[in-house]
């Protein structure tokens, strides 16, 4: 039996890296798993019970076993902030700003903020965590007047669209972003505790008000082993 439920646990893990399962979905029944893999259902209930321990599986009494990938699922029709995202998924989310200070506007920052970019744009640096684990690095460039009032700390395990609201009237209503995939830089993977060269998600955004104007402007280093992104839409959509 020890060999058997250890290969069965590891065909399990197999189906799970192919994508056949998404996160939250059932696993096979312990009868369905018997059937198709021909074992004793004493093998089924240690090969789940050892997938259970690895946190890959959630076993709920009377209603069955279901897949837990530890990543989130981040769709891109849809804008969640970071700490809802997080406790939606089950997981405990933790925001630390690593730095706030104000400079020069780039040439570039200046021709995407307008005219008020000439005193200067703040850079934001936070940390975002899931269970306690470093998750995504954020760079976010700001210009508003009274910004540069505002501290390190206050920006400490918050929404930052929440704050802008709160503190300036900004309202974030739109947003532009784009999606790559490259590799974590060696001082990328110091600041999320990973590998260099790790896989990476980049992700860059351009967030607007109601009349246009440009909020915000943000870098983002996304953990590939933390997140995937998804789209849905309708064939109509795509097929105008």
């Amino acid at each position: 039996m020890t060999r058997l439920y250890l290969r069965l646990a590891e065909q399990l893990r197999a189906e799970f890296r192919s994508g056949a399962l998404r996160d939250g979905d059932a696993v096979p029944s312990e009868a369905q798993l018997r059937q198709a893999y021909g074992v004793s259902r004493t093998t089924v209930r240690a090969a789940l019970a050892l997938l259970e321990e690895e946190k890959l599986i959630e076993r709920r009494q009377g209603v069955g076993a279901f897949y837990r990938s530890g990543r989130i699922a981040k769709h891109l029709a849809r804008e969640l902030d970071f700490h809802t995202e997080g406790r939606a998924h089950g997981q405990t989310p933790a925001t630390r700003a690593l730095s706030f200070a104000a400079r020069p506007a780039s040439l570039s920052e200046r021709t995407v903020f307008g005219p008020e970019a000439r005193g200067g744009v703040v850079e934001l640096r936070r940390l975002r965590l899931l269970n306690g684990c470093a998750s995504v690095f954020q760079t976010s460039v700001l210009c508003h007047p009274g910004l540069e009032a505002l501290a390190r700390p206050d920006f400490e395990n918050v929404s930052l669209y929440r704050l802008l609201e709160r503190r300036f009237g900004l309202r974030v209503t739109a947003m532009q972003e784009t999606l790559e995939a490259t590799t974590a830089s060696a001082e990328v993977a110091r600041i999320l505790g990973i590998e260099p060269g790790a896989a990476l998600f980049n992700t860059n955004r351009i967030a607007r008000d109601a009349a246009g104007r440009v909020v915000e402007l943000s870098h983002n280093a996304v953990r590939a082993d933390r997140y995937y992104f998804t789209f849905e839409g309708s064939i109509a959509e795509f097929s105008q």
